[in-house]
């Protein structure tokens, strides 16, 4: 293979459009290259890569020969081709492969940790169209998701393993059928209130709308959330036919605040065809009286909560029936109410000492206002495995810390230092290590007589309150029973816990805000910073690496446009992120006097998407630069578009001829159109263009080129 990435990984695992083994645009190629090269998921592709899986977990010694690695999926694969060659793989390597069904990705990790499980795959492309899949990994014992070190370990092994034909080999088990009792520990773990934080009759006012996203939640959320005595529920977002993501879903809610009523109407809303916003609306406007309450405040609530397809991300929506619109709330939101509320009810847990963790895609105030509740703000990289990095970096430590207070052995005190600093000299990232260090912690624990577990639990060293992606991803600390008895502590991106736990928080805000009020402070609990991503598909991720002539040229464009925009108000730094290297961040900080130190008030930063064909500009800010940070991010999208549009992609082909052909005859209706999009899937291609990419809008019955489009099609045509 002429290219060959040190990571095949995105953000979160692989991930790419289905397609059929013997496909004709991989003719040639072996499975890594066609998921390299033309970004397709095979099932000889999830065959070899689960395979790779857990050859790494047995050589490696996280997993013993015989043991277990979960398989679990979202619906999005009824035939079950790709789950049935993860089975495959898992089983041909010699690890015994559990079947756990249909079940969101957090009940697989958390099962995988009540099971004593060597590991687990989820055959999923989370908030992704139905077309793609992919495949998540998660470490045994703790539940951690794979970092750099582990990327690079997995795929040295596919790049090795690329020419051995697994058909030849025959699986050294047989799958066992673990769906019932994983079913039962995800449900289980509602039960618990160290998990959830509902007080009684906490929701006997609100009505909810779930979707489900047509994903692993379906048939699964609703039952559970009744149990919290909503006054009604109504189910949405619930097929089971594969649709995932199909008009429905979190993923749809992405750079939205509120969803006003031109939103829904049949002239063109963007949101006219999704059934949450319409039922909100429905059941709002028939208690609206009712709700605004008079000087009684609120009666009824009309609440919302939206998934993806594998359960991991939430969103909340709240009719507002004083403006007749739908307010939603971003992951940065929904943290800074669960913060608030553990402040506020568990205060002795969560002291000064606790961190409240955004990822750098955060509204850049979210942090600085947690930190007025008295937690200290911290910023990792992209994606909730960083969050959960942060978070299992101090459980470690606090492990180490009830050791040292319950250990009085001079050379086992020894040995904790030195743990210590061999994990602080760690370079990269690495679970493997982290769950030796842990293994390690808890030998000289059992040595000891001491279960540290539940010391931990008992002692409530809680250093981590809260995780937060702006996109939905929210991180909480848990409890889950051992299958072996005992529990341990755990965090997982788990939306069904974030849910219900947002919902005690706006419970208790409900007890000293009323009417007006309420909304207001629901909506908008911290004063928002400037957040706005600007997306651009189909591109070449290959070409954004550090010192390519793409990258080289996007930072030039990007340092030379914010000194041009900025000078004399914000200074410019580039700030390598050692979680991502590819990405191209800048911080804008506030000139400071000699002495006193520099404030960040911007920043604006270029990544690749590790879980799409895309990648996006990113401005976050404070709001009085808004029009400045926009003027940049257009001008860097166009030259993104124009420098990494992937020549071999039929979707970037099938765009800009859509470009081309509306720029030359006008305005253009779907069916005038169709011609151009025989190779690809026209709805998703049009949706991408529209709704995401802003490229086109729609004008009466037809569509048309909006000023961006023309920008981008004025690049393209230049740059070729």
């Amino acid at each position: 293979m002429s290219e060959s990435p040190p990571r095949l990984q995105g953000t979160d695992g692989v991930r790419g459009e289905v397609a059929a083994d013997g496909d004709r645009r991989a003719a040639g190629m072996s499975a890594v290259e066609a998921f390299v090269r033309r970004g397709l998921i095979t099932p000889s592709f999830v065959e070899l890569y689960c395979y790779a899986f857990a050859e790494e977990l047995l050589e490696s010694g996280l997993a013993a020969p015989g043991d277990e690695i979960l398989v679990g999926y979202d619906p999005r694969d009824p035939e079950r081709r790709l789950v049935t060659a993860a089975l495959d793989g898992v089983a041909k390597a010699g690890a015994v492969p559990v079947d756990v069904g249909v079940l969101p990705t957090p009940g697989i990790g958390l099962y995988a940790v009540s099971r004593g499980a060597g590991g687990a795959v989820v055959v999923t492309a989370s908030h992704n169209p139905p077309d793609q899949n992919g495949i998540k990994l998660f470490l045994p014992d703790l539940g951690l998701k794979l970092f750099p070190a582990d990327d690079a370990r997995l795929t040295a092994r596919m790049y090795a393993l690329e020419g051995i034909d697994l058909s030849e080999l025959k699986p050294l088990h047989g799958v066992i059928d673990g769906a019932a009792e994983a079913l039962s520990t995800f449900e289980s773990f509602f039960s618990d209130p160290y998990n959830t934080w509902v007080g009684e009759d906490d929701f006997g006012d609100t009505i909810l709308v779930v979707d489900a996203a047509n994903g692993a939640l379906a048939g699964l959320a609703a039952p559970i959330l009744e149990r919290f005595g909503f006054r009604a529920l109504e189910e949405v977002g619930a097929a089971d036919d594969g649709s995932v993501n199909v008009n429905c879903g979190a993923g749809l809610l992405e750079g939205h605040g509120r969803i006003g009523p031109d939103f829904i109407s049949d002239a063109g809303g963007d949101f006219r065809t999704i059934e949450l916003a319409q039922a909100l609306f429905r059941h709002g406007r028939a208690h609206r009286e009712e709700m605004r309450g008079g000087t009684q405040g609120v009666r009824v609530r009309v609440s919302g909560a939206a998934f993806d397809a594998d359960g991991d991300r939430f969103y909340r929506l709240e009719y507002d029936p004083f403006e007749d619109s739908v307010l939603i709330l971003s992951g940065d939101e929904l943290a800074y109410h669960q913060a608030w509320f553990l402040r506020r009810r568990l205060g002795e847990r969560y002291n000064g000492a606790s961190v409240f963790a955004t990822t750098v895609e955060s509204d850049i105030n979210a942090a600085a206002a947690a930190e007025e509740l008295g937690f200290i703000g911290v910023h990792t990289g992209v994606g909730d495995k960083w969050l959960l990095w942060e978070a299992h970096c101090h459980l470690l430590g606090a492990r180490w810390e009830v050791l040292n207070e319950n250990i009085a052995e001079i050379d086992r005190l020894a040995r904790i230092e030195e743990m210590g600093n061999r994990f602080l000299a760690q370079e990269e990232a690495d679970g493997r290590e982290m769950i030796g260090f842990v293994r390690e912690a808890e030998r000289m624990a059992e040595e000891c007589g001491l279960d540290l577990n539940s010391l931990l639990r008992e002692q409530e060293r809680h250093t981590f309150a809260v995780g937060s992606e702006e996109t939905g991803h929210a991180i909480t600390c848990g409890r889950v029973a051992l299958r072996e008895g005992g529990e341990r502590l755990v965090y997982f991106g788990d939306g069904l816990k974030s849910a219900v736990n947002t919902f005690a928080a706006s419970r208790e805000l409900a007890n000293e805000a009323e009417g007006r009020e309420y909304y207001r402070r629901l909506h908008r609990p911290f004063p928002p910073g400037y957040k706005r991503t600007i997306p651009v598909y189909y591109t070449d991720r290959s070409l954004l690496r550090p010192g390519s002539e793409a990258w080289s040229e996007i930072k030039g464009s990007l340092i030379e446009g914010a000194r041009r925009r900025f000078g004399g108000l914000l200074e410019p730094e580039f700030r390598p992120r050692v979680e991502e290297p590819e990405m191209i961040y800048l911080a804008l900080d506030e000139l400071a006097a000699e002495g006193i130190e520099e404030t960040t008030r911007a920043a604006i930063f270029v990544r690749n998407s590790g879980t799409e064909e895309k990648t996006s500009v990113y401005l976050r800010g404070a709001p009085r630069f808004a029009a400045e940070l926009d003027a940049l991010g257009e001008e860097l999208a166009v030259r993104i578009g124009a420098l990494m549009k992937r020549a071999d992609s039929p979707y970037a082909r099938a765009e800009l001829a859509v470009l081309e052909r509306i720029e030359e005859r006008g305005p253009a209706a779907f069916s005038e159109l169709a011609d151009l999009l025989s190779e690809v899937n026209a709805e998703r291609l049009l949706v991408e263009m529209s709704a995401k990419e802003r490229l086109l809008e729609v004008k009466g019955e037809k569509l048309a080129l909006t000023e961006r489009g023309r920008r981008v099609l004025g690049a393209l045509e230049e740059e070729r």
